[in-house]
């Protein structure tokens, strides 16, 4: 668990988990790859930054409160136990790898998220390798559905990458 020794005014620690304050509300940066079980946001947190709880094995359910609008790159990525995510109402963009080689991950919900993803806000990457996963999606992904199911099957080969023009 993350503890610091005294009182800050711009970091807070809840539950061994780190987060920032901002104007907006916190923001969760850094969870202990030690983390294992049920990860509760706190309510007003409003963003998970990138690589926040990636590598945390052990994490097994993640409860998400409404208040949260963001999950960013790698957020999740390589917890490879998670199970479960509860999905905020007002989730407005969903990064890159969000929950990539998240292998335990069964069943994602966003039907309930109320605001329009458009083209920018839902990487299509965003449960890459998360084989066998059910994604409910909301009718503004659905016309996207075929990529993002491409991209959780997709796995690059050493033919790909020799193939990729780097330059």
């Amino acid at each position: 668990a993350f503890e610091m020794d005294e009182e800050s005014d711009l970091l807070k620690v809840i539950d061994g988990v780190l987060y920032q304050k901002t104007s907006s509300g916190l923001v969760l940066i850094y969870c202990p790859p030690a983390y294992s079980g049920i990860l509760t946001i706190p309510d007003g947190v409003v963003s998970i930054s990138d690589d926040a709880c990636a590598v945390c094995e052990e994490l097994i359910r993640v409860e998400m409160p409404d208040s949260v609008e963001h999950i960013n790159s790698w957020a999740f990525g390589h917890c490879s136990k998670l199970e479960h995510v509860r999905i905020s109402k007002n989730l407005r963009y969903v990064g890159s790898c969000a929950f990539c080689e998240c292998t335990s991950l069964k069943e994602v919900d966003f039907t309930l998220c109320k605001y329009y993803f458009g083209y920018d806000d839902f990487d299509t990457c965003a449960f890459q390798y998360c084989d066998g996963i059910k994604l409910k999606l909301p009718e503004s992904l659905e016309r996207r559905r075929q990529y993002i199911e491409r991209d959780i099957k997709h796995r690059v080969t050493a033919a790909e990458l020799d193939a990729t023009d780097w330059m």
